[in-house]
């Protein structure tokens, strides 16, 4: 009886609609509070500063362009703490569970709020890595303060795709630009959904177009190689620093970018200073010991 009445269940589950929206009326207070009461913050400063100061035209035209970067910085710190209220929130509805997922709908509880803290994450995070703010320090700011992350405060992020949350990077590591970080990836459409906790460790290096899935677990000291994906759950071999290729395997022959190039890479390098990206996708090695 209880298998049929579980069975009955599933069908109503199956029968439904296979959408997952946020909320239109949840969407919009959110984007009207984040947005606009920073703004008003900033605009209170400008006013202030117009009221009591504009008299003294000298100081007003040498001190008006700083008023304006300091009233940025005062709306980027806004929509950053509140965004981080938003999702210490929903945090406490929903604890943040790792694991893996099926992609059943309606959704449940834990994928809900998920999405939701994702949503409430990127605004501040691409508004950050747009200010006056130094883009590296910003990006990990908002990551920390905003979803939950642990990095610490040497590591550099340039122009990159960071996880939103599940995060850990250690001291010194590095992100070039175009590098890829993912603590959630779904299975073709409408598969799992995997949710797991990405580690970096110590002094590591992701150079451009070097994904990491989630589980991926880089020890001290790994340099992660351009053209790079790892499996999820992904884990290095003990004595090997260098990765390569898809999936991402060691390289023992590594010694400088050349190394991993056909020896006719550097004679084109030498001849007109740069590699182009087809350049290098013509000279790459595919296979490496």
């Amino acid at each position: 009886m209880s298998k049929d009445i579980s069975s009955i269940k599933e069908k109503k589950t199956n029968d439904k609609e296979e959408k997952l929206d946020i909320p239109i009326m949840l969407s919009f207070f959110i984007n009207l509070v984040v947005f606009t009461v920073p703004l008003y913050v900033s605009i209170l400063l400008i006013y202030v500063f117009y009221l009591y100061v504009y008299q003294f035209i000298s100081f007003f035209i040498i001190f008006f362009p700083v008023i304006i970067i300091l009233a940025v910085a005062a709306y980027v710190s806004g929509v950053v703490i509140l965004s981080s209220w938003i999702t210490l929130y929903f945090v406490k509805k929903s604890k943040p569970v790792q694991g893996v997922f099926k992609r059943k709908f309606p959704a449940s509880e834990i994928i809900q709020y998920y999405h939701y803290r994702g949503f409430v994450i990127k605004y501040p995070l691409w508004l950050a890595s747009k200010t006056p703010i130094p883009g590296p320090w910003s990006i990990r700011w908002v990551l920390n303060k905003v979803g939950h992350n642990h990095i610490d405060k040497s590591v550099v992020m340039l122009d990159c795709f960071p996880a939103l949350e599940f995060l850990t990077i250690k001291k010194d590591a590095i992100l070039y630009p175009g590098s890829i970080i993912s603590t959630h990836i779904v299975d073709s459409i409408f598969g799992n959904l995997t949710i797991l906790e990405n580690s970096l460790g110590n002094n590591t290096t992701f150079y451009p177009s070097s994904a990491i899935p989630p589980g991926a677990v880089i020890n001290d000291n790994y340099v992660m190689m351009p053209n790079l994906y790892c499996r999820k759950n992904w884990h290095g071999k003990e004595g090997k620093l260098y990765y390569t290729g898809v999936p991402a395997k060691p390289t023992t022959k590594y010694t400088g970018p050349f190394s991993l190039l056909k020896s006719q890479s550097e004679d084109l390098y030498i001849k007109q200073g740069y590699l182009s990206g087809e350049d290098i996708d013509k000279f790459i090695i595919k296979k490496n010991e």
